[in-house]
């Protein structure tokens, strides 16, 4: 039996029937250009799980091969994003509740210090890897990536539920749950071709070519990982200072010529009200005035870095204020348009008022393309505050007074853009305006408690 193709000429039936599948796969790749901005993303996924698909009803171990690589894929996107929050939001953020990064910054994506993307990374990589050997050199490849799905699928189910005790949904997370699902269904399709089942002899399914491929693979991984997600965590400024000497030879970063670069003397008067919400000890003797605007992804990635700052360094403290980019509650400004600066000030302002400041400004940085009233008050529900006293709080228009009262402050300080930074603590009682934020902080500190004499500060910085 044959039917007609829309070429003119006949087509098998069975090939059809075969190649459906990578058809629907394309059609629906495709069909993601037509869609909206953010769902594409998701159109793709479905896409390259229909590919997948189509790959395991082919061949089991070519679909088990180019599963492993799309969720070596996913994982690897969610490890960069988690890696560099400045780099902006994830492209699988849709809404509140389709949104990766708040998945992504959750406590359940990190796994002994460390984001569970690396591990996944490392070990679908060395899955693919054994896929890719001869069925004569992996005799075992399809009950041990059998076995390791069950185990990631019930690892899948723990992460599924606490994205619902988190209220979002990560498409890119899902893409994974159901990448294990099409490895357990590979391995049972090759498993009977082989006339073998899952759990004979499960123990020597885990020895051979196969396991030494992922065990290598995810040790690499995993080391280089760990090293770079620790560079980025901790506040090293290594390319930075090579960058600074214009590439020419090496830069003795104790020097106290190299650190009179880090910081310079502020416009104006750095004044406090005593209002500020204080991140670390109160009585540390270092301590930094932050003015930072909610819609500015440098903002986001500052405060990351002065969090793990106050972390790695206990003599430190961070007090916040805000300086919204914007006129209407900026008195420093003129332009009046974009709201939702005002609106995300006022919001965390009143999660400040149920001492849940940072966990609420946390969100509202992981999330700035979705400001709107309503995506604020989801936010603000997440961080557990108590919604009848936030809503009477964000109703409140008297509370725009402290945003106002930050920003007027920010203008005598002669803040000219967010993130400003300001450091007391290394040279007496003066206040310098730092210029590598967070970074340039801990080497400075760092050099002084080494014993560096620091230079006084330089001319305000020119913008």
């Amino acid at each position: 039996m044959t039917a007609l193709s829309p070429f003119g000429y006949s087509a098998p039936v069975d090939t059809i029937r075969n190649y459906r599948m990578f058809g629907l796969a394309i059609a629906l790749a495709l069909g993601g250009f037509a869609v909206d901005e953010g769902y594409q993303v998701v159109m793709w996924l479905i896409a390259a799980v229909t590919f997948c698909t189509g790959s395991v009803v082919r061949n089991p171990r070519t679909g088990a091969l180019f599963t492993a690589l799309m969720c070596f894929g996913s994982n690897g996107y969610l490890f960069t994003q988690k890696l560099d929050a400045a780099s902006g939001p994830s492209i699988c953020n849709i809404n509140q509740v389709l949104n990766c990064d708040i998945v992504n910054s959750s406590d359940a994506s990190m796994m002994f210090g460390l984001p569970i993307t690396l591990y996944g990374m490392g070990f679908y990589l060395g899955l693919t890897l054994a896929a890719m050997f001869h069925e004569k050199t992996t005799p075992k490849f399809h009950q041990m990536s059998g076995l390791f799905a069950i185990i990631n699928l019930i690892y899948s189910a723990y992460l599924a539920y606490e994205s619902t005790v988190i209220g979002a949904v990560c498409v890119m997370c899902i893409s994974i749950y159901v990448g294990n699902a099409l490895l357990l269904w590979a391995a049972l399709r090759g498993l009977k071709e082989d006339g073998v089942k899952l759990f004979d002899s499960p123990a020597n399914a885990f020895m051979g070519t196969s396991m030494m491929s992922i065990v290598g693979s995810f040790l690499m991984v995993v080391f280089v990982g760990s090293g770079t997600w620790s560079q980025s965590q901790g506040v090293q400024i290594g390319d930075d200072i090579a960058s600074s000497s214009g590439g020419k030879g090496e830069v003795d970063t104790t020097s106290p010529e190299f650190l009179s670069t880090l910081y310079a003397s502020p416009k104006g008067k750095i004044t406090l009200d005593g209002t500020e919400p204080i991140l670390g000890n109160p009585d540390a003797p270092y301590l930094i005035v932050e003015w930072a605007d909610y819609g500015c992804p440098h903002c986001a990635r500052a405060a990351s870095d002065l969090h793990d700052l106050v972390k790695e360094m206990p003599e430190v403290q961070v007090r916040f204020k805000v300086f919204p980019l914007s006129g209407l509650c900026n008195p420093g400004l003129q332009s009046e348009d974009r709201p939702d600066r005002c609106r995300a000030a006022h919001a965390v302002e009143c999660g400040g008022q149920q001492e849940k400041f940072w966990e609420l400004q946390h969100l509202v940085f992981v999330n700035q393309t979705h400001m709107a009233d309503e995506d604020l008050r989801f936010m603000a529900e997440q961080a557990g505050l108590d919604m009848p006293a936030w809503d009477t709080c964000f109703a409140d228009p008297s509370i725009m007074e402290g945003v106002r009262a930050d920003a007027m402050a920010g203008v005598q300080a002669g803040v000219m853009g967010t993130p400003a930074m300001y450091l007391k603590g290394t040279h007496g009682d003066q206040f310098v305006e730092m210029t590598r934020g967070a970074q340039g902080v801990y080497v400075l500190i760092e050099a002084q408690k080494a014993g560096v004499t620091l230079l006084p500060p330089g001319p305000p910085i020119q913008h």
